[in-house]
């Protein structure tokens, strides 16, 4: 079942048609914006450039610096974004790490959360970049991309926070916001192992916990493959992973960019 329906504009500027222009791809994050062009084969064909914000970060400031950022990166005919929180049919469920003013990302602004409950983003941005935009939460966007379309495949984005995504045989699944689970006495996944807490224990210890929430979602999820994306991916030591290694990957490319391509293919599911 698609996500998403609808169908894309299409019209006639000048010579070009904007058929002939290039996705947009944008990652929405708490402290940056990212965004990058993307053609027809789904290969980049821009810089990506980004644009610093400043948590918490309200709906319509969110949806200007998008337009801002966009317009620098060059034409295109569509959009799609990621976002770190929960989103459905386009719709803001939770807002994630941009309503929270510190930064260990475990303490949200209560009003920030309301503002931004119940948004109909999707919409918001359509109107405000007048082409089709879709919108799923970040890690589904890195799952999307990361997935060989075979089995249950489970990606982990490892970065100021921790996201999720599952697909089977390719398709996307519900989204799964595993970054709030309670492990180890903390009050989430993002306090137990994102970035702020790796900064104050230590790659070692750090890469140990990460191993350990592996493989406690292994026994949860039983994936047939594991990928591991994000900037903190890298720092995990493979022949560490025990059981788990011959199982993971880990993708270099900004998967939570590069995958929001992606959100137009009609093979996706839930």
């Amino acid at each position: 079942m698609r996500l998403w329906s609808g169908t894309a504009r299409s019209a006639t500027v000048g010579s070009v048609s904007l058929e002939d222009r290039p996705t947009l791809c944008v990652d929405i994050g708490a402290t940056t914006l990212k965004a990058v062009s993307v053609a027809g084969d789904g290969q980049p064909c821009s810089a990506i450039r980004t644009r610093r914000t400043n948590p918490p970060i309200d709906p319509e400031t969110l949806v200007a610096h998008v337009q801002a950022l966009a317009h620098k990166v060059g034409p295109f005919r569509r959009v799609g974004l990621g976002f770190p929180g929960v989103v459905r049919h386009g719709r803001v469920i939770s807002p994630g790490n941009l309503a929270c003013s510190d930064d260990r990302h475990v303490a949200p602004d209560d009003e920030m959360v309301a503002a931004w409950q119940g948004v109909e983003l999707q919409a918001a941005l359509e109107h405000s970049l007048e082409v089709p935009c879709r919108l799923a939460n970040d890690a589904d966007v890195a799952a999307l991309y990361c997935s060989s379309g075979d089995g249950v495949e489970l990606t982990i984005t490892l970065g100021s926070g921790v996201g999720s995504g599952l697909t089977v045989d390719g398709a996307l699944q519900s989204h799964l916001e595993l970054s709030e689970i309670h492990f180890d006495g903390e009050s989430s996944l993002d306090a137990f192992i994102g970035e702020s807490t790796r900064n104050l224990i230590g790659d070692d210890v750090w890469g140990k916990r990460v191993i350990d929430v592996l493989g406690h979602l292994k026994s949860i999820i039983n994936f047939d493959r594991l990928f591991l994306t994000g900037g903190n991916a890298r720092r995990l030591r493979r022949d560490a992973l025990g059981p788990l290694q011959d199982a993971t990957w880990v993708v270099k490319e900004p998967a939570g960019l590069l995958g929001g391509f992606l959100l137009f293919s009609a093979a996706r599911g839930r």
